[in-house]
């Protein structure tokens, strides 16, 4: 599949892009704390680290759509 990168091209400083991480961190740090909180059960983790994989798994693909954009860039 061809993907338009360009709009993952940029130098120097991106405050969208910072805060975009920064929001998927915050969120995946607060999937993996209930995750493995005293309170949650069976099926329950098991949904609740499912979740936090798929936001993991998000972030890694747009981090990599990055490097490889800035890859053509160079």
């Amino acid at each position: 599949m061809m993907q338009n990168l360009t709009v993952f091209q940029w130098q120097g400083e991106n405050q969208l892009w910072d805060a975009i991480l920064q929001n998927l961190d915050a969120a995946i740090d607060v999937e993996l704390v209930t995750a493995v909180g005293s309170e949650i059960e069976g099926e329950a983790r098991v949904q609740q680290c499912g979740r936090a994989d798929g936001l993991l798994d998000f972030k890694s693909h747009l981090v990599e759509l990055r490097d490889t954009a800035m890859a053509k860039l160079n």
